[in-house]
């Protein structure tokens, strides 16, 4: 079995004003052993008893997470992102890929960095940098498909099933990729990507075109 263990790397971006992906990402040095984690904090469990103490239902609120990594402060070395008595102004996406890289790594669209100076004398100075992870921004994609003879459909380069036409679906922010079902004698639309906005529904007109 192939593990996502090793030594990674780790690369980190700003996101835009927008909220959309880093257009830019910094490559971080090789953390401190065994300082990369990804912590979860388990949700808030909700019990509905009835007498005599059991539980009628149990709800659970969603998991949060952090990423933390350290990094030492050898001569020379800058820091990867500049801070203010440990405060880090914007918001961040952060990529992890393990050593081997056929292996899943760690994508993380949106967060607040934080930063940590700390001493020891084995190590000298480190910069712990955590990440609280946060919620994606989202917003909803609408395609309206015409001159298909009804046999057109849609989905995103990500997805695995279908849309009919008109259909809406709920998508992260930025930049998305639209593929849609060869139909036989006709030529695919051209539309084949779109900017998804933060609470905002975008609607695409794809329009199939004769193949002759």
């Amino acid at each position: 079995m192939e593990l996502s263990w090793g030594k990674c790397t780790i690369k980190i971006g700003k996101l835009q004003s927008s909220g959309e992906a880093p257009s830019s990402w910094i490559d971080i040095p090789t953390p401190v052993e065994n300082s990369t984690k990804l912590t979860p904090t388990k949700g808030a469990k909700k019990e509905a008893k009835i007498e005599g103490g059991e539980n009628e239902a149990v709800k659970y609120a969603a998991n949060t997470y952090t990423f933390e990594f350290e990094i030492r402060a050898g001569k020379g070395r800058r820091k990867p992102v500049e801070d203010t008595d440990g405060v880090i102004t914007g918001e961040y996406a952060v990529k992890l890929q393990p050593e081997d890289k056929t292996v899943e790594g760690i994508i993380i669209d949106r967060s607040v960095l934080s930063l940590e100076d700390t001493y020891d004398t084995d190590n000298g100075t480190k910069w712990k940098y955590t990440a609280d992870v946060l919620k994606p921004k989202t917003g909803n994609l609408r395609v309206i498909i015409t001159d298909d003879g009804g046999a057109g459909m849609w989905k995103l380069s990500t997805e695995t099933d279908w849309h009919h036409s008109g259909t809406s679906i709920t998508t992260k922010a930025g930049l998305v990729t639209i593929i849609y079902k060869d139909i036989e004698g006709k030529t695919l639309p051209t539309q084949t990507s779109a900017t998804v906005k933060d609470g905002e529904t975008v609607e695409v007109n794809a329009v199939y075109t004769s193949a002759g």
